[in-house]
């Protein structure tokens, strides 16, 4: 079964919303790792070849900010399983 699957099924049960919910959440936070994962690559190439300092800070500011994305849908999923 697809994750497409599960926002079509017209036979829903009652707890049918909170599997809805769970498959999103899931799905984005696969989304916000791989970002992570973007960053981090991107910041070890800048600093590599002697990036200037604002572009590394600007790059570490965003992949906090991926992070802490990252960590809150995760709370967010373990709250709702």
């Amino acid at each position: 079964m697809d994750i497409g699957d599960y926002f079509v099924n017209p036979n829903t049960d009652g707890k049918d919303w909170i599997k809805h919910k769970i498959m999103g959440l899931k799905w984005e936070l696969r989304r916000s790792i791989e970002e992570v994962e973007f960053l981090a690559e991107k910041y070890q190439m800048k600093k590599k070849y002697d990036a200037s300092e604002d572009e590394l800070s600007k790059i570490h500011s965003e992949l906090r900010q991926a992070l802490e994305k990252s960590r809150e849908l995760a709370f967010e999923i373990r709250n709702f399983s």
